[in-house]
């Protein structure tokens, strides 16, 4: 069997959690026994210290990237995608989160060993990003970003753009331009302006233009600065807190649906109520601006700084309206009422959405008329600024429209 170190970062100093073990089979995880702050999932409570076989894998198993990501990377550093245990020691240096992965046995500080990019550097960066990985190049390269889309993290530091190496920590994730899927960054900066006027928490985000290449930039949520120091809060997303693994994150494949979602955020949440609320508002708004991709990795749940006592609703991300594409599926992640077809959705499926989610279909109705004008009278909405902006606000306007009628 084989062992590797798990930390957690805590407002800036770290403390050993647990151990992560290969027994060549499967995977282990066992928790130190002086380690007596929050679990590192809802899944995996301190009390019963070791976990074994699928426990320990579906948590660990979504830090890393998914599908063709995970080929790229494993192609990278010649590491079978398949062996999760080789794959977070190789990349666990700098996850979602504040877990970091190490082969340290006494980790006292953060790395602080990061690479100055010029604009070249940067654009063959991004330019590179769908096929290969940074990984290739540099062995210190340790940054695991789950999803299946293309994308990877720098350090933003008065206005100079630096990639982290070891457990270095950084502060933006950067998303390319996809070549399958047309201004896909566009796409989702835009959903996410019209998400904020609607008050949702989102991320912040910017479309940056280095050369001839233009990428979506956001800025980390589960990252702050303290000190001029860069701090890592812990998170985890849905599916690691329901115990679902990521191939199963679509409720058709019976992954989580969204009264799961919300049974999760009332029993976990330290503000259930706010935040059964806003997941309720998330759902309506990705059914508005057609987003089918909203399943349960796309909603997370934040750790206090301390990693003591209960999280709460993360901010936002992921906002993309998917309909505009030919080439992703047209169903929805989660149903409505049982009802995975969006343009079949009847008043009776959200009215037994309602019921699944305990609220009243007044007050749902009152959520859905606030979010649509909020959407309707913004100005990005009445002036898109491109082709996929305008293909967005048809899709949108044809959802609203569908609601109007209830």
């Amino acid at each position: 069997m084989e062992s590797i170190n798990v930390f957690i970062e805590v407002k800036g100093q770290y403390i050993k959690a647990g151990n992560l073990i290969s027994t060549g089979i499967d995977l282990l995880f066992e928790y130190d026994d002086e380690y007596n702050l929050n679990g590192l999932s809802l899944t995996l409570p301190v009390k019963e210290k070791l976990f074994e076989g699928t426990e320990a894998r579906i948590f660990f198993e979504n830090l890393l990237p998914e599908g063709e990501q995970r080929k790229i990377i494993s192609r990278a550093t010649k590491i079978s995608s398949e062996n999760v245990f080789g794959l977070l020691k190789r990349f666990g240096g700098e996850c979602a989160g504040a877990v970091v992965i190490t082969s340290d046995s006494n980790l006292q500080s953060t790395d602080d060993n990061y690479e100055l990019l010029n604009d070249n550097d940067v654009l063959t960066l991004i330019e590179k990003l769908d096929t290969t990985s940074p990984a290739e190049d540099n062995d210190m390269y340790r940054l695991s970003l789950a999803g299946a889309q293309a994308k990877t993290s720098v350090k933003i530091e008065n206005d100079k753009i630096y990639i982290p190496y070891g457990n270095s920590p950084s502060t933006h994730i950067i998303k390319p331009f996809s070549k399958t899927f047309s201004g896909l960054p566009a796409n989702e900066l835009f959903c996410n302006r019209l998400a904020k006027e609607c008050g949702l928490p989102v991320c912040n985000t910017e479309i940056r233009k280095i050369g001839t290449v233009s990428a979506l930039f956001i800025e980390r949520y589960d990252r702050y600065i303290n000190e001029g120091k860069i701090c890592r809060l812990h998170q985890e997303d849905f599916c690691q807190a329901l115990g679902y693994a990521y191939h199963v994150k679509y409720e058709m494949d019976d992954g989580p649906g969204f009264s799961d979602c919300i049974k999760l955020i009332t029993q976990e949440s330290r503000q259930p109520a706010a935040d059964k609320i806003l997941l309720i508002k998330w759902f309506i708004f990705n059914f508005i601006i057609g987003n089918a991709d909203a399943h349960a990795k796309n909603i997370s749940l934040l750790y206090p700084e301390g990693m003591k006592g209960r999280p709460q609703l993360a901010p936002f991300y992921d906002l993309v309206c998917t309909t505009v594409y030919s080439g992703i599926s047209k169903k929805l992640a989660m149903s409505i009422g049982g009802e995975f077809n969006p343009d079949d959705v009847k008043p009776e499926n959200w009215k037994q959405f309602c019921d699944v989610v305990d609220i009243r279909y007044s007050a749902f109705k009152k959520h859905m008329n606030t979010l649509s004008e909020s959407i309707i009278e913004s100005d990005i909405f009445k002036s898109p600024s491109s082709d996929i902006h305008k293909e967005i606000v048809q899709v949108i306007q044809s959802r609203i429209d569908m609601l109007s009628e209830y």
